[in-house]
């Protein structure tokens, strides 16, 4: 009966070992950074720390990987990761950006945006980040506007 328990014991303590060392080894690393730092990561829908960030014991397979900072658009990232595979996921976050269309009576006045001139009416203007401007039109023979 001591030889029976002995060899129970055995092979539970072996069931027990074996498979989380099996999975340990086959889980792999994704290194997750962004530009400009500190970007909303979520791996597969689950938030993760914000980037930069490592994440182990990431299981192999294809995973959706996705990086979101207040003022810029959310990046995605389809990454497939193989056993004990180390993987690179680099996010260079593209500002959001608004679109601005001036027209005036007379045309060709000018415009300036924070003191810089971007032309003359009309006007369009498709790469104005998301904030607050000081604008100026102006035209000869016209009051500025600002």
């Amino acid at each position: 009966m001591n030889t029976v328990f002995q060899w129970i014991l055995i092979l539970v303590c072996a069931a027990a070992v074996i498979p989380a060392a099996h999975g340990q080894d086959a889980a792999g690393q994704l290194r997750i950074t962004s530009d400009p730092p500190g970007a909303r990561i979520t791996l597969d829908d689950v938030t993760q720390d914000p980037a930069p960030i490592l994440l182990t014991n990431v299981l192999p397979g294809v995973h959706l990987v996705q990086a979101g900072l207040d003022g810029y658009n959310t990046e995605r990232a389809t990454v497939k990761l193989a056993a004990d595979q180390k993987q690179n996921v680099d996010f260079k976050l593209s500002p959001i950006t608004g679109l601005l269309l001036l027209h005036s009576a007379p045309r060709g006045a000018e415009v300036h945006i924070n003191g810089n001139y971007k032309g003359r009416t009309p006007l369009i203007i498709t790469d104005l980040p998301l904030g607050k401007y000081r604008m100026r039109v102006s035209a000869t023979g016209y009051l500025p506007k600002d």
